[in-house]
């Protein structure tokens, strides 16, 4: 009998891990490149659209389509550097000037369509911007360690609290703040990601050191470590979706067969061959 159990055991075991390669294997091995951008860049974001923005080391800002061609770029000059780009609404782009503490607003051809100062809502020192599912924006304000939602004439619809209450990492300094419509995402590289109900509710933090980017999508939750891609389900289970044979992989975007690699000197497309 302890033979047999053993047997079935050692069974069981080796379908795990059949069943285990399979699941890590599958997707890894068959994206095939199909495109390639050479462009230095500093940050790329892709829209649902399939277009995907991008900003290079003196601050211009370009718009390409999928089939990588420029199809639009930034009209308004303005002094300052561009921390992040949140191009969720494809009709109303942010650029976000962390060191003036402002929030430019475009269109869907990058035009000009306005500015908000962040001071003048009482905002001291903002760590990250995100726009919310409403077309509001979320700001994490380091002068006070909450999450704060406004609406874009400044007045304060939802905050976190004091956020000291479950964040104990010291030099906590988000860079990122990715709105789904069912939750918001808080990324910080060091302690990981910070999951918030969209009424600014503290509800779980995903320990993750050394994430530079994420991208909720559906149930899954995109992020990126060590130049590769990994899949996160909200029950836990974690899936390697793809990984790059170079360095200095910045930013992605996962949509449907297709992906987007950011690197500092190029940008790939990728498709999942089937």
């Amino acid at each position: 009998m302890l033979v047999l159990h053993r047997a079935i055991r050692n069974y069981l075991f080796i379908c795990f891990f059949l069943i285990t390669c399979t699941l890590v294997g599958q997707d890894t091995s068959q994206w095939q490149m199909i495109q390639v951008l050479p462009l230095q860049n500093k940050t790329m974001q892709a829209d649902r659209m399939g277009n995907f923005y991008v900003v290079t080391p003196s601050n211009q800002l370009f718009k390409y389509n999928s089939n990588f061609e420029r199809i639009a770029t930034l009209n308004y000059t303005f002094s300052g550097s561009i921390d992040a780009v949140d191009v969720s609404n494809p009709l109303e782009i942010y650029l976000f000037y962390k060191e003036l503490n402002q929030v430019v607003l475009l269109d869907n051809n990058l035009a000009y369509r306005g500015k908000l100062n962040l001071t003048d809502w009482g905002i001291t020192q903002a760590a990250c911007i995100g726009r919310s599912f409403d077309n509001g924006i979320w700001i994490f304000d380091l002068g006070d360690f909450q999450l704060k939602k406004f609406d874009k004439t400044g007045n304060l619809i939802q905050s976190s609290g004091n956020c000291k209450q479950f964040i104990q990492t010291p030099q906590f300094v988000p860079i990122a703040s990715i709105d789904d419509g069912n939750r918001v995402f808080l990324l910080d590289q060091v302690s990981g990601i910070y999951v918030f109900d969209v009424f600014g509710n503290f509800v779980k933090q995903i320990q993750m050191e050394g994430v530079p980017f994420v991208q909720p999508e559906k149930d899954i939750l995109y992020y990126l470590k060590d130049n590769s891609i990994y899949g996160l389900k909200a029950a836990g289970q974690k899936k390697l979706v793809f990984i790059s044979n170079e360095t200095g992989v910045s930013q992605f975007s996962v949509q449907d067969k297709h992906l987007i690699l950011g690197q500092p000197n190029q940008i790939k497309r990728f498709r999942h061959a089937e």
